[in-house]
């Protein structure tokens, strides 16, 4: 090629430079937006609570986003975190504090609060509130799907459901340990027995269509 003259495919090699440009800067991009990704979901906040003496710390003003955790840690004594009221759909819990923290991640927004059994008389309670992440839509609760009697119970616990049709029921403690998980083809057939179950508080969870609701049950004997 002599000095001077344009080659005839000089167009083709800068559109095909543009087009690999173009390439790298899409790559590039799609890495940023999963990065971003990644780094948004790092920003799950763990709220800590500390019990010690007669009181938690801090007891109230604690905001919390869905997807955060809530953690309590024993700083010194004997103590529970245990709910006393929670939003419907909530998972209610009693947890006996130790050296290992207790971790609570809510999933349903609204008001919480809790208490140390052990010294609840002597003022130990706590609140904190349940927002819900920022940009994302909050799906509410579902209704309350049944309610159960008699509660506290020592023999046998009916559930009475809002709705008929078949039911799936599971007994568990606080811990997660299953004490019962049945399917009753009619929910009017619904009936637990805890002669059985150690005395303490449990948690009832029913299934019934795409539907899933949980209520704090207490056993006596």
């Amino acid at each position: 090629m002599s000095k001077g003259k344009i080659p005839p495919n000089f167009n083709v090699h800068i559109l095909n430079n543009i087009v690999l440009k173009i390439k790298i800067m899409r790559k590039n991009l799609l890495l940023s937006a999963a990065i971003c990704c990644i780094a948004a979901a790092s920003f799950a906040t763990t709220h800590t609570i500390t019990a010690s003496g007669t009181s938690f710390s801090p007891s109230s003003g604690v905001t919390v986003h869905l997807g955060d955790t809530v953690k309590w840690v024993l700083a010194g004594g004997s103590h529970t975190s245990t709910s006393t009221s929670v939003p419907s759909g909530a998972a209610t819990w009693n947890q006996t504090l130790s050296s290992t923290p207790f971790i609570y991640v809510p999933s349903v927004v609204g008001a919480y609060a809790y208490q140390c059994n052990f010294h609840a008389s002597m003022g130990m309670t706590g609140t904190f509130t349940v927002i819900g992440s920022t940009g994302a839509t909050t799906v509410p609760a579902p209704a309350s799907l049944f309610s159960m009697f008699p509660n506290p119970a020592a023999q046998t616990v009916r559930l009475n459901f809002v709705q008929q049709g078949p039911v799936s029921v599971m007994l568990t403690d606080m811990n997660g340990k299953i004490f019962l998980n049945k399917d009753f083809a009619s929910s009017a057939d619904a009936i637990i027995d805890v002669k059985n179950v150690p005395a303490g508080i449990y948690v009832v969870a029913a299934k019934q269509g795409g539907d899933e609701y949980k209520q704090q049950l207490q056993v006596t004997h």
